[in-house]
């Protein structure tokens, strides 16, 4: 797993001892990498090459819109200053961890949906102007959500905020009764198919799991879907409006 910074990328692999762990095995400083657009290599697609003094490593992302995020990023901070001083501590040491859960879940401290696992449970990359949008798409307001195999609606206090629909009992609540991160969710109208259907009621999905809100009136229902589709990170076109 790869995590860039402003001054350095590292590239990691999994500990396993049982928790999402991991242990940097390299890193390489941004400031004068080559990035380069490569071949496929190894039946794998959209790959390109970071190139530093002594280090040459070819990378390969999983589909045409992980990789030009990588590109942009890549290129954005190949053009920036060279590290402080203070950066230059040993990180070959240090390691990343966060919790194996990636499902809707009570927050507690041993339930967190952090970037990192949800990037690798995923196979998503988040970039920075993923992150910038989704500051200018937050939202929040009461809806009704249903699972997909739930026999009724629970109104619920909900906020969109980085990426992640936090739930509410109330908008006077300060903790959240569960948070679903939106990385890799596709946002959709529902279907004759689906159990439940309706002009106002949209479903976000992901593999097998699926979740079902409604809303008081078309306006409403067009600002979510607008301001959802923006922080899934998803690029089918057909999901989004």
């Amino acid at each position: 797993m790869f995590f860039l910074f402003s001054d350095v990328i590292l590239y990691t692999v999994r500990v396993h001892d049982g928790q999402l762990r991991f242990k940097v095995q390299g890193k390489l400083p941004t400031p004068g990498l080559k990035v380069e657009e490569t071949q496929p290599m190894h039946g794998i697609n959209h790959c390109f090459s970071l190139c530093a003094s002594q280090k040459h490593i070819v990378i390969g992302a999983p589909s045409a819109q992980e990789h030009t995020k990588w590109l942009q990023d890549l290129h954005r901070c190949t053009k920036g200053r060279p590290p402080h001083n203070s950066s230059s501590h040993s990180l070959n040491e240090e390691s990343y961890e966060s919790s194996d859960e990636i499902e809707d879940e009570k927050v507690g401290s041993h339930h967190v949906n952090t970037s990192v696992h949800i990037c690798w449970h995923r196979n998503i990359s988040i970039s920075c102007n993923d992150l910038l949008v989704s500051m200018k798409h937050s939202l929040s307001g009461y809806l009704l959500r249903k699972f997909k195999n739930s026999s009724g609606w629970q109104k619920v206090w909900v906020v969109l905020a980085n990426l992640c629909l936090f739930f509410y009992r109330s908008y006077l609540d300060e903790s959240p009764l569960a948070s679903l991160p939106l990385a890799g969710y596709k946002i959709m109208h529902t279907v004759n198919g689906d159990l439940v259907s309706g002009d106002c009621i949209f479903k976000l999905v992901f593999k097998n799991h699926e979740y079902f809100f409604t809303v008081e009136n078309k306006h409403i229902f067009e600002r979510w879907m607008e301001a959802i589709s923006m922080c899934t990170l998803t690029d089918e076109e057909n999901t989004r409006l």
